[in-house]
């Protein structure tokens, strides 16, 4: 078992990291998202009473 972790959790281990795996994953979509414009309204704190 130690062995087992040992290799997994090495530095520098061949498996490619989440941000590569997410990258490659949405690859082939060509679409730009939108980012709206940021309001100059300081934000507000959530009411939960009704």
């Amino acid at each position: 078992m130690r062995a087992i972790l040992k290799e997994r959790l090495a530095p520098g281990s061949s498996e490619r990291g989440l941000g590569t795996k997410i990258r490659q994953r949405f690859a082939g979509l060509d679409s730009e998202l939108k980012i709206p414009d940021r309001s100059s309204e300081m934000p507000r704190a959530a009411e939960f009473d009704s």
